[in-house]
């Protein structure tokens, strides 16, 4: 789940949902929710991730160059018109999502 790529397709999932939503936390990770799992998540799932975005959020707000570095890996560069910090605190959002049991497809 560290493959560049991988790591590249949850920031441009983040990326769209930063762009698709207003800075509410609940809208967006309904949003994240509905494009990846077609549902809303349940009340203990968005209390877990909104005080992950929250925690994330404070991180990267007190150590930019690390948003900016999660943001250059990969071959596709991070869309500049989306905030360094945020983009950063929702491709980690967008990681465990994409990461859950439910959302991998496993044979």
């Amino acid at each position: 789940m560290n493959d560049p790529t991988y790591v590249e397709a949850a920031r441009h999932l983040a990326a769209s949902a930063l762009q698709a939503n207003d800075g509410d936390t609940a809208t967006r990770l309904n949003w994240l929710y509905r494009q990846v799992l077609q549902r809303a998540p349940t009340d203990r799932e968005h209390q877990v991730l909104e005080a992950f975005v929250a925690r994330n959020l404070a991180v990267y707000q007190q150590a930019p160059e690390e948003a900016a570095q999660l943001g250059a890996i990969g071959l596709q560069p991070a869309p500049t018109e989306v905030n360094a910090v945020e983009l950063a605190t929702w491709t980690c959002a967008a990681r465990v999502i994409l990461n859950l049991h439910e959302t991998i497809t496993r044979f």
